[in-house]
């Protein structure tokens, strides 16, 4: 499923410090199986093609959404997205974390 998921908010004032993606059950398109996270309308500036093609604690390299300051008004809205490279996935499950620490 190639469909943008909300998957939470990130506080007014927060910084995120990291990103998991952790595969319970591998995803299997045929090519190459990547969730995207972001915030604020770009789809990966927290984490860019986070490979989702084996179970366990997925390797992370955060985007330009880290380490700075999210809305120092509002709430950010938190997405993730699967985006397979071949064929749609008959298969895949994840569970996606972002980290973070508030600024007073």
């Amino acid at each position: 499923n190639t469909t943008t998921t909300n998957i939470g908010y990130l506080p007014a004032k927060a910084i995120v410090t990291g990103a998991k993606a952790i595969v319970t059950t591998s995803f299997n398109n045929g090519g190459t199986d990547v969730i995207d996270i972001g915030v604020a309308g770009s789809a990966n500036n927290i984490a860019n093609d986070i490979n989702v093609s084996s179970t366990g604690s997925a390797s992370v390299t955060l985007g330009t959404a880290a380490g700075v300051i999210q809305s120092s008004t509002d709430p950010s809205l938190v997405t993730a997205i699967y985006v397979g490279s071949a064929t749609a996935a008959t298969q895949g499950n994840a569970e996606v974390i972002v980290e973070y620490v508030f600024k007073e």
